[in-house]
């Protein structure tokens, strides 16, 4: 083929391969935008879950601080060593109060002794339960546990307070203490053993929380860096093809060029071989007319008498 022609045909082909080049880089450029987003999503839920984990880790530093937990303390008082079903710390600190703060260590000046059970303890009052049942601790707590029930609805404490034996005493969830000898105390009197049991069940929940919070900041944190990972290949492939469409303009922009200078090439080249075919065809002419003359010159010689014979002639 002429060479304008297969320049001709590297520049349709540059022009595909451009064509080629935009489509890939768009679609790196529409990737790229998914992938940031999709980072952006992640991080957002990421900085949420570290707020969440803080907000817990300081709060449990809060009760960590003011209820002074201590490994070394050497008489840790009796209410650390109790588990009381949420709801019923009114309740426990109502019927006990300070005696809470005394630990169970004998060696201590002030403490709770173990002593086995009564032989024939005083039944409860009918229709209440034994605050026991909600209050967990150690045996040197269990005779005086075993002497105190509760109840949910405080209007029935007066009518109850009577069936109270000695000994034992009565109490509210909301607060309430109704003790065997008489004394009283009204529900909403907030005690400071009730306080702290309360610090302490949260406390308690707070850590439960906080092993599913970390857990779960941790697969956030995890996730995030994934689509960290993406995001920043996905740059890099676009950025990959962005060079690739620039190389492919580079070598379509070099087959135009080489192009146009073929087709100027052969176009100087078209405008001499009509020149040179013109030229021919005058030489042809000329030839012609030459061969033209050449015979009409030999027609006339042949017809010239042979000059001897003339002499001859006019001697004769």
């Amino acid at each position: 083929p002429p060479r304008s022609t297969r320049g001709r045909s590297s520049s349709t082909e540059a022009e595909a391969a451009v064509e080629i080049a935009r489509l890939a880089a768009d679609k790196a450029e529409e990737l790229r935008g998914e992938a940031q987003h999709a980072e952006a999503e992640r991080r957002a839920r990421l900085q949420k879950a570290q707020s969440a984990r803080d907000r817990l880790r300081a709060e449990e530093s809060a009760l960590s601080d003011l209820l002074k937990e201590d490994d070394t303390d050497l008489f840790p008082p009796l209410i650390d060593a109790l588990e009381v079903t949420p709801g019923y710390e009114k309740a426990l600190g109502a019927a006990l109060d300070d005696e809470l703060t005394a630990p169970i260590d004998t060696a201590a000046p002030i403490h709770w002794n173990a002593l086995p059970p009564l032989s024939a303890p005083a039944p409860l009052p009918k229709g209440v339960s034994a605050l026991a049942e909600f209050v967990k601790g150690p045996p040197a707590f269990a005779r005086r546990l075993n002497a105190i029930c509760v109840i949910d609805d405080e209007t029935l404490g007066p009518s109850l307070h009577r069936a109270l034996r000695e000994g034992q005493r009565l109490v509210s969830r909301d607060g309430a203490l109704w003790r065997w000898d008489g004394f009283t105390i009204t529900a909403g009197a907030q005690t400071s053993a009730a306080t702290r049991l309360s610090q302490r069940n949260r406390l308690s929940e707070i850590r439960k929380q906080l092993s599913v919070v970390d857990k779960n900041f941790n697969d956030i944190r995890l996730a995030h860096a994934d689509a960290q990972d993406s995001a920043k290949q996905a740059t890099d492939r676009e950025r990959t093809t962005r060079f690739d469409l620039q190389s492919t303009y580079d070598a379509l922009s070099g087959a135009r060029e080489i192009y146009a200078r073929l087709n100027e090439e052969t176009s100087g080249s078209r405008s001499r071989f009509e020149s040179l075919g013109e030229l021919l065809e005058r030489l042809r002419t000329d030839l012609t007319e030459i061969h033209d003359q050449r015979i009409t010159t030999e027609n006339a010689i042949s017809q010239l008498t042979d000059p001897v014979e003339a002499r001859e002639r006019i001697s004769a």
